[in-house]
């Protein structure tokens, strides 16, 4: 539409270069054109137009036209311009050419003339289609935008759910009347307030800070609200946050869902569960006890017949309360109410100790039970107990269909899961039942021998439990020849792990009003160690590293390898005990790879983040994160700590400061008795103090006596450095004697290096 070929004139009209000019004007006129082409020997040399007979012939005197050729006039040198070639660019050429006609060539042939006149006629035409055009998508744009407008204002207002505007002061400029009805206000009376006013800050401010991390992800707060009514109502609150252009931050929606209603189901139902559950286990165990004294023959002698008949109830009875125990299972699993504890576990090992559980029973029904197990480990991160139901109910069931032949319980090492069959040579199940074998109460087989009866939900909450672990479950079977489940459980994953233990711990912490601490230790010459070491070498060091932090905590903090150089301890812990917990780590970890490095070259860095409840929301890959960046180099900071030595001995002052340099402690003073150490202390505090304690003026008992008697010095580390044996009563009125470290002269750099790097 906008090439050239579009508006040319393509009756090419030519005359020769001898051609009187009179004729060829006259040609012009009768042809209604306002150029022609002009030839030479048969070959196109220029171009004659009406602007060539304006600009160059003297109309005073138009007599002498009749003398002129039209060689005279013509245009030189020839201009053409592209069959293809755009109509907008070739009025740009022709205007800052000064032409107003120019041939358009093809293949190396003129095949037309345009002219700058009819290009511009055709530019103004296409000018006004197009404001035409313009001005139609406008109007339809508008009308889209109307509609749209009206759609989401009928949505925002009759929604369901409350909705709120926020700036990125949290400052609300919008709320729906679903969000002033569950707040007990007018939307108009929220309009302007600070969301800190209706909701507690922390809860949204946190949220909002995940949601700016992590959009992808769909975040969320659960909370309780007074509203202005003063009515409690349970919210469910999610953000989503609203950008500029460029990508800032200018506000954020706010969708809050009331599930008071929920709730109190929720409630309702958990409270149903567990007074049925109790109100029918009371009756049953007195029952159970009653049938059990009658059978032992405690309240009399009974008929063979009373026998069978009470063995029944006694069976039936303990039936029941599988079926109680069952029910309440998977109500808590349909209710999300069960907390899966998960953990690395090698499922190996789980695979055998549940065959030893069931092998005396497979050996009674002249069974047998075979394994096809990895050599490796197969790590994954289950909830082990939940994990053991599920093999239970499955080999339990397999053992009860089966009535000769094997049951095979074979794990398989894959890629990114592990997967689990357990085969046997039983029964089968029917095709049309398959699709119902993970349903409540289906029993798909007549089970054998009669009264060996199961409850019907085994499956289901088989099903429930490996779906709670992100896996998958299903079954391959052909009647009269036995049975395959097979399940899948994600392969373990560092990073999953950790999140998962982090979200728990924050959890726990919220509940206990304690301090979260995640701490990070990473080998700095990692990199290097690859090219001396063994690959096993250094994974058996980061091993050990990992059990000695472990030992160093409690039971119930998590401690795991982190990629292929770092270590990550999650801790739970009392908010005055973070600093004392962090400086037992660093020691410890000190004094490990002083054990393993004698040489001293290893290095570490270390970080940290905490997490208090009265922080609000944060996530676990944040905290994560920030224990990253806050990684410094241990061997760095042994350059900023200040040491003393003192000693009446210059060369034992001189030869520890060899080997504190050697360590990487630069700062080393010296002072020769305990009056010099202290006026330089009171200058300075210095992070150590090697002293001897037989020296001139004051002794090393009494210079630390005055130092535990100062507030500002009683906590400074000291190292007791003596050649001879130490006096304990007179350290007995200060301190104990145990508590300060002492290193024997001679010493050697290793026992040195040792206890200050662990003071340190």
């Amino acid at each position: 539409m906008w090439a050239i070929s579009n508006y040319m004139r393509e009756e090419i009209i030519s005359v020769n270069s001898e051609t009187p000019l009179v004729e060829v004007i006259q040609i012009m006129r009768d042809k209604g054109i306002g150029s022609v082409l002009v030839k030479e020997k048969g070959r196109i040399v220029g171009i004659f137009t009406e602007r060539d007979l304006l600009n160059r012939v003297d109309f005073c005197n138009l007599g002498g036209l009749n003398f002129l050729r039209v060689k005279d006039l013509m245009s030189k040198p020839l201009k053409t311009v592209g069959y293809g070639e755009s109509y907008i660019n070739v009025i740009n050429l022709m205007r800052s050419c000064n032409i107003r006609h120019m041939p358009v060539v093809k293949d190396n042939s003129i095949v037309g003339i345009v002219s700058l006149r009819d290009l511009l006629n055709q530019y103004q035409k296409h000018l006004e289609v197009s404001l035409r055009e313009k001005e139609r998508e406008l109007r339809r744009n508008f009308e889209v935008v109307r509609v749209s407008e009206e759609r989401f204002r009928t949505i925002f207002e009759s929604s369901a759910v409350g909705i709120i505007l926020v700036d990125k002061e949290k400052r609300i400029i919008a709320a729906n009347p679903f969000a002033g009805k569950l707040l007990g206000m007018d939307k108009e009376e929220l309009q302007g307030k600070l969301v800190e006013e209706i909701f507690p800050s922390e809860g949204w401010e946190g949220i909002f800070s995940q949601t700016v991390r992590h959009p992808e992800i769909r975040h969320h707060w659960e909370t309780k609200l007074i509203n202005k009514e003063g009515k409690c109502v349970d919210v469910d609150i999610s953000l989503t946050v609203l950008k500029d252009k460029e990508g800032g931050v200018k506000g954020s929606v706010g969708i809050v869902r009331d599930i008071t209603a929920h709730k109190v189901m929720e409630r309702m139902r958990e409270d149903f569960v567990s007074v049925v559950s109790h109100e029918l286990r009371t009756p049953l165990t007195i029952i159970r006890e009653g049938v059990s004294q009658i059978l032992e023959g405690i309240l009399g002698e009974i008929t063979p017949q009373q026998k069978k008949f009470l063995s029944i109830i006694f069976t039936e009875i303990d039936r029941l309360n599988r079926i109680i125990d069952s029910l309440l299972d998977i109500s808590k699993l349909e209710a999300g109410a069960v907390t899966v504890k998960r953990k690395i576990f090698d499922i190996t090992q789980i695979v055998k100790e549940v065959v030893s559980t069931f092998t005396p029973y497979a050996i009674r029904k002249k069974l047998s039970i075979k394994t096809d197990l990895p050599r490796q480990p197969v790590e994954v991160f289950v909830d082990r107990d939940k994990i053991l139901q599920v093999f239970s109910n499955l080999i339990g069931n397999a053992l009860k269909f089966t009535h000769q032949g094997c049951i095979e319980i074979a794990v398989i090492d894959k890629q990114d899961n592990m997967e689990c069959r357990i085969s046997d040579t039983g029964e089968g199940i029917p095709e049309e039942a398959i699709p119902k074998v993970f349903d409540k109460f289906q029993q798909v087989v007549e089970i054998s021998p009669p009264g060996e009866k199961g409850t019907g939900l085994g499956l289901a909450i088989c099903k429930k439990i490996i779906e709670l672990h992100r896996g998958k479950i299903w079954v391959e079977s052909q009647l009269n020849k036995g049975s395959r489940f097979i399940f899948t459980i994600p392969k373990f994953k560092v990073e999953e792990v950790l999140y998962e233990n982090i979200k728990r711990a924050i959890e726990i912490i919220r509940k206990q009003n304690k301090e979260l601490l995640i701490f990070i230790v990473r080998l700095d010459d990692y990199l290097q160690m690859k090219k001396v070491k063994e690959e096993e070498v250094i994974k058996q060091i980061l091993f050990e590293l990992m059990k000695t932090v472990e030992k160093a905590l409690r039971v119930d903090d998590f401690v795991t390898i982190k990629g292929e150089d770092e270590v990550v301890a999650i801790i739970q812990t009392n908010r005055e005990e973070i600093v004392n917990v962090r400086e037992r780590l660093k020691r410890v970890i000190k004094g490990f790879i002083f054990d393993v490095d004698k040489g001293g070259e290893m290095s570490f860095s270390y970080g940290f983040s905490n997490y208090s409840a009265h922080y609000g929301e944060e996530d676990a890959s944040a905290l994560l994160e920030k224990a990253e960046k806050s990684l410094v180099k241990e061997r760095e900071q042994r350059k900023g700590k200040e040491i003393m030595v003192v000693d009446d001995d210059p060369l034992v002052i001189s030869s520890l400061r060899r080997i504190l340099n050697q360590l990487g402690y630069e700062k080393v003073r010296e002072a020769y008795d305990g009056e010099e150490a202290l006026d330089k202390i009171r200058e300075v505090t210095p992070h150590l103090i090697i002293l001897d304690m037989r020296m001139p003026k004051m002794n090393g008992y009494e210079l630390i006596g005055r130092l535990k008697e100062n507030k500002e010095t009683k906590d400074i580390p000291l190292i007791i450095m003596s050649g001879f044996p130490i006096e304990e009563s007179k350290l007995e009125e200060h301190t104990k004697k145990k508590a300060i470290p002492m290193i024997g002269k001679p010493f050697t750099p290793e026992q040195v290096a040792r206890v200050v790097n662990y003071l340190l």
